[in-house]
């Protein structure tokens, strides 16, 4: 398919936009990667980090002792096809949209909006996609001493959690110091450093044996 000159232009000028949304996608879990979602958030992050420009621009002209062009010309890129494309502009800009895509990402992984509505009982709701990813990212440290019932191999794995997949649907765990069991009699098998689960969803059983009742 054929690059247009609009859709170039249109990707340079959105770039920090896309460059917000790409690191959103790295660093947090739960990102929608839907084709309109991305062009979506990537068009609102961009118009976003050139805002923030124009501000930052306004204030430091506001100084008596520093003078910088302020005049932004992203409005008449995107709109005036025959104007020329201010790459120093893209390239400033950009550096503010990853460091928007940080602080995004950090507010998104610490729940603080989540947090903030259920203090003002705005919502019940917690921000993980689903139980799986609540229960293992919960901020209490008990919570990775697990045990593992495999029901179709009639085993149990014993073991604390390093790693785990972003949602149920995947349900997959890498485990340390295992002990292994018999699901049925509760035998001692064997031992293993590390071992990596995955099983259908109707296959496995997850017990939280080490978490604080207090």
């Amino acid at each position: 398919m054929a690059i247009t000159e609009l859709t170039l232009r249109l990707l340079l000028l959105f770039c920090p936009g896309i460059i917000t949304k790409l690191l959103l996608e790295k660093l947090t879990e739960g990102s929608d990667k839907r084709h309109f979602y991305f062009i979506l958030y990537s068009f609102l992050f961009g118009l976003f980090a050139y805002a923030l420009y124009a501000m930052i621009s306004w204030l430091i002209n506001s100084l008596p002792f520093w003078q910088i062009n302020s005049h932004l010309t992203f409005l008449d890129s995107l709109l005036k096809p025959n104007s020329t494309i201010n790459f120093n502009e893209i390239i400033w800009v950009s550096i503010l949209a990853i460091i928007n895509g940080y602080i995004l990402s950090f507010i998104k992984n610490k729940k603080f909006l989540h947090k903030i509505a259920q203090s003002l009982g705005v919502t019940e709701k917690f921000a993980e996609v689903d139980v799986w990813s609540y229960i293992l990212n919960s901020e209490n440290d008990a919570k990775q001493w697990i045990r593992v019932r495999d029901h179709e191999k009639n085993l149990c794995y014993e073991g604390w959690i390093e790693a785990f997949s972003e949602t149920f649907k995947e349900n997959e765990l890498f485990i340390r110091d295992v002990k292994v069991y018999l699901n049925n009699t509760g035998a001692h098998l064997y031992n293993v450093s590390g071992m990596y689960v995955t099983r259908p969803n109707d296959d496995i059983t997850l017990e939280f044996y080490a978490l604080d009742e207090s």
